[in-house]
């Protein structure tokens, strides 16, 4: 009788264990699935951030056109400061949109990581 108690205690304690490690693996997929949810909200907003920019820097291109066809710039160094302007906008809007483009890739790559 001693054995059969003693073996039950066993399986009992071996469920218990099995049972605590599933809720351990549940816990771990929830708060995986909560990273990703988090991860994909924020992929959305970079990305509406990288449209916003690329449509501001083309409305500034067709303004400053709009602004040097309806009045020609006869001044060579006004003429040379406003393309200096342009020149630093361009890269300004460039360097933000690799900003947006770089915190993306961590979110992609754990995403990617995250379904395989």
């Amino acid at each position: 009788m001693g054995l059969e108690a003693r073996s039950t205690g066993d399986d009992s304690s071996r469920i218990e264990k099995y049972e605590n490690h599933v809720r351990e693996l549940q816990q771990k997929i929830v708060s995986k699935e909560a990273d990703i949810e988090h991860s994909q909200v924020f992929i959305a907003r970079s990305q509406a951030v990288n449209d916003c920019l690329n449509t501001l820097l083309v409305l500034e291109s067709e303004q400053t056109s709009l602004y040097e066809m309806a009045c020609p710039i006869q001044d060579d160094s006004i003429r040379t400061q406003l393309e200096a302007k342009k020149t630093k906008a361009h890269h300004v809007i460039e360097r933000l949109n690799d900003i947006v483009n770089e915190d993306e890739r961590p979110s992609i790559a754990f995403l990617q990581k995250g379904i395989r």
